[in-house]
């Protein structure tokens, strides 16, 4: 584990004492045996009191963490995280995939994903991402630069969506579906090149597999 990273949960445990309930390392950073020292590290940090006066005394260590580590944390109470496994399925989803806990008690080994709310919040973020879609067709139609902004940023974050909406989709999706995804990856990795028309055909094709996409799970 990263120096910098044990310095500061041990700073944490000093300046929070009892009140600190456990801490937990996700995203990217938790699949590494090593933290790369370019990577973000993001902690949850749950209490027993979260009230702001509270976790105000951690103050100089947060800032320096995020100074010397790019560590990003989140303050949770227990009560708090375990009553939002409904608010945010997705999100928790992935934590619960790859996690660690550098302190306390394993709370995500506790809390278990409703489906019906995994349903619900893809399906608002896919209808969103496509009302979105057909909003900026307009102003990006035509322009190759603009086209590949917003092709190449949005790729990794539908892909990670479908990804999810398959395992609720009683197999009505099938892998192909994700193609025009990675299409968009690949493009941002610069692995393929596209003309002005070659991107708008994507951008169609991006707008038509979120439209099956959203019927499958609705």
């Amino acid at each position: 584990m990263n120096k910098i990273v044990d310095e500061y949960c041990e700073g944490l445990k000093n300046v929070l004492g009892n009140n600190l309930i456990s801490i937990i390392l996700y995203g990217s950073a938790a699949k590494e045996e090593q933290i790369p020292k370019e990577s973000d590290v993001n902690l949850m940090i749950i209490l027993r009191e979260c009230s702001l006066e509270k976790f105000s005394t951690a103050e100089k260590i947060i800032s320096l963490g995020e100074k010397k580590g790019n560590i990003n944390p989140v303050f949770w109470s227990e009560d708090e995280l375990r009553n939002s496994a409904d608010v945010f399925p997705v999100e928790f989803l992935d934590i619960k995939e790859k996690y660690r806990v550098l302190h306390g008690k394993d709370i995500f080994a506790e809390i278990a994903i409703d489906t019906k709310n995994l349903r619900h919040q893809l399906e608002f973020e896919l209808r969103s991402k496509l009302l979105h879609l057909r909003t900026e067709w307009l102003n990006l139609k035509g322009s190759k630069g603009l086209l590949f902004y917003f092709l190449t940023r949005a790729g990794t974050s539908f892909l990670h969506l479908f990804k999810h909406a398959q395992k609720i989709s009683n197999g009505k999706l099938d892998n192909s579906l994700a193609q025009d995804f990675q299409t968009c990856i690949k493009l941002k990795k610069k692995e393929i090149k596209m003309g002005t028309k070659e991107l708008e055909n994507l951008y169609e094709q991006v707008h038509d597999s979120l439209t099956r996409i959203i019927s499958a799970i609705d």
